[in-house]
């Protein structure tokens, strides 16, 4: 397979996206989302009417609402930066190929399920997901720099409460 064939993933919710696909099978939360205040509603429908209402468009006034596309969203579980979803990556894949090893080497992480390729990553989280990916046999090109930016955003945010099974 050539470079043009990989898949790219520049984002935590890409990464997470293609677990939920390619690994878990989750079923992701659909929403839709604006495309200027990226506001996320339960139906299409609801998008559209609020975009529509004046209320709604003095949150961001120097927008011209009337170039606003409201686009579906799949939202999937953030197994690359939650250590109980995570689980579920481990399960699944160990289940599908293998037992999963983790080590560390001159400051990466390193994973793989198997005898698969092993996969490496700044974050164990996500040299795990990684080597999951790998398991499956996708072949993908990550940006590590931006993956950490949004993973040490996502540490440093204080918790919203929400259970972990979400």
């Amino acid at each position: 397979m050539n470079e043009s064939n990989q898949i790219r993933i520049a984002s935590v919710a890409e990464l997470d996206a293609l677990i939920g696909v390619h690994v878990t099978g989750e079923t992701p939360e659909v929403m839709w989302e604006d495309s200027h205040g990226h506001f996320q509603f339960e139906t299409e429908a609801e998008a559209l009417i609020a975009i529509a209402d004046p209320y709604y468009q003095q949150f961001l006034p120097d927008v011209d609402w009337s170039m606003t596309v409201v686009r579906q969203v799949r939202i999937y579980r953030r197994y690359s930066s939650d250590p109980f979803v995570l689980w579920s990556v481990v399960e699944k894949a160990t289940a599908a190929h293998g037992v999963l090893q983790v080590w560390r080497e001159m400051g990466l992480w390193c994973a793989t399920f198997g005898s698969n390729p092993s996969a490496t990553a700044r974050n164990p989280a996500v040299a795990i997901c990684l080597a999951a990916l790998h398991a499956c046999k996708l072949k993908f090109d990550v940006n590590q720099d931006r993956i950490d930016s949004q993973i040490n955003q996502i540490a440093a945010m204080p918790s919203l409460g929400v259970s972990p099974s979400n």
